[in-house]
């Protein structure tokens, strides 16, 4: 086998590969594909650790039995959780709407 002949073997493997990964990419970036994949991950279990935080309040609300410091601490975690939600959702709309303008109309 000549060295041309094994070169252009090479480059003919990656014009494969990188037919493979633009086909898996619906005719988009992976970068950009892997990205929103990630954030809306991110986006997911940042809410869910909100909401675990806001029964954990609310819990902890209920155990208080009306000590003033119990209960003012359960307050501040429940209001914490409550920005914390509404910082996730702001997230996940302003985040979908650049997914819109840059991706089209579908986003995905």
């Amino acid at each position: 086998m000549a060295k041309t002949d094994f070169f252009q073997s090479g480059l003919d493997d990656a014009a494969k590969v990188d037919a493979t990964l633009a086909k898996l990419a619906g005719e988009k970036d992976i970068e950009i594909t892997l990205l929103t994949r990630i954030i809306d991950w991110l986006l997911g279990i940042s809410a869910v650790l909100a909401l675990l935080a806001l029964i954990v309040g609310g819990v902890m609300y209920i155990i208080s039995f009306g000590d003033e410091k119990r209960t003012g601490t359960a307050k501040k975690i429940i209001l914490t959780a409550i920005i914390g939600l509404v910082i996730v959702g702001t997230s996940f709309l302003i985040i979908e709407i650049v997914k819109r303008l840059l991706l089209g109309e579908g986003g995905e």
